[in-house]
This record gives structure tokens, C-alpha cells and sequence, in this order.
């Protein structure tokens, strides 16, 4: 009897060991797959992706020029690697659409060390990198957990940037 519970526990302990985490990254335009995180500067790779990590509308606190402050919808959505995002705001101004991108392994610790919070994933705002006056954190929507493990997000903007609530689209 002993013999078997020794072997079973062993099949057992076999099996949790030899599980690992896969990485899918993007090197020097290749798409890679490895046992450890993709390296700093270098994308996770999105490929076959039938969805973006965020998308739906988000509630997000702006200041209004003489109304105070006031809450715009956003509206984050698109596959593939072509996002974009735009006002979901209803009777409100027509904003143009926005082009973004997922953030690159780089800008999620950037933004986790500004947000001082664990940074997951981020939509953020495709700029040409010649702009001037860009801010220390590029301007989108990032997805992670809180000091209570709590799913959280933050829009970081030019003038909204808070936490931002996920709600139904209009």
C-alpha cells in the first residue's frame, strides 16, 4: 500500500513541475516562443488575437470648462493590432477617432511605477515619435489590479485622466 500512495504522489508532483509558462514575443520582427517573459523593450506578440485585451466603454471624470467637473464616455474597441478609440458621450460633441496601439513591455512598467499600481495592459495613443511635448506617460487606458488584487483602470489624458469605470456602451 505504501508503494503506491509513494507512487502516486509522485506522478502527482511530476505533473505540477513540469508545467510552465509560455511566452509569445515579438523579436527583431519574428515571432518567438519562450519560457521566460518576452525581454525589456521587445512586444508580446498579439497575432491571432481575436480581440483586444480592452474594449467596451469606460466612464472617466474630465473636467469641464465651466461646468466643473463632468463624466465622458469612451468607447475603446477594434482587433487584429488596429484599435481605436472615440467618444461614447451621448448628445455630446463628435470627437474624431483615435488610433491606438497596446502598449509596449516598456511603457506597462513606466506606467506601473507613475500609477504606482500593477499595470497588466494598456491601450494607448499612436504617436508619431518626432511630437513634441509628449508626457511622461502616454495617454490611454490601462488595466490592472489595485492594492486589494481588484481589477482597476485608469485613463491617463489631457484633461481626464482618473479611474475609469467599465459601462455599458450607448
Amino acid at each position: 500500500m505504501l508503494p503506491r500512495i509513494a507512487l502516486v504522489l509522485t506522478c502527482l508532483l511530476a505533473g505540477t513541475a513540469a508545467q510552465a509558462d509560455i511566452y509569445r514575443c515579438v523579436i527583431d520582427g519574428r515571432t518567438t516562443f519562450r519560457d521566460k517573459p518576452c525581454p525589456p523593450g521587445e512586444q508580446p506578440s498579439t497575432k491571432g488575437e481575436a480581440h483586444p485585451v480592452i474594449a467596451g466603454c469606460f466612464a472617466v471624470e474630465s473636467a469641464g470648462w465651466e461646468s466643473g467637473r463632468q463624466t465622458e464616455l469612451m468607447r475603446f474597441g477594434g482587433s487584429e493590432g488596429h484599435y481605436t478609440m472615440s467618444s461614447a458621450t451621448p448628445a455630446g460633441p463628435q470627437s474624431a477617432v483615435v488610433p491606438m496601439r497596446r502598449a509596449s513591455a516598456a511603457e506597462l512598467r513606466d506606467a506601473a511605477r507613475l500609477l504606482k499600481f500593477e499595470v497588466i495592459d494598456a491601450m494607448v495613443w499612436v504617436v508619431p515619435p518626432d511630437t513634441p511635448n509628449q508626457p511622461a506617460l502616454p495617454v490611454g487606458l490601462y488595466k490592472g489590479r489595485d492594492a486589494y488584487r481588484d481589477l482597476s483602470y485608469f485613463f491617463y489624458g489631457f484633461f481626464a485622466s482618473g479611474p475609469a469605470k467599465p459601462v455599458p456602451c450607448p
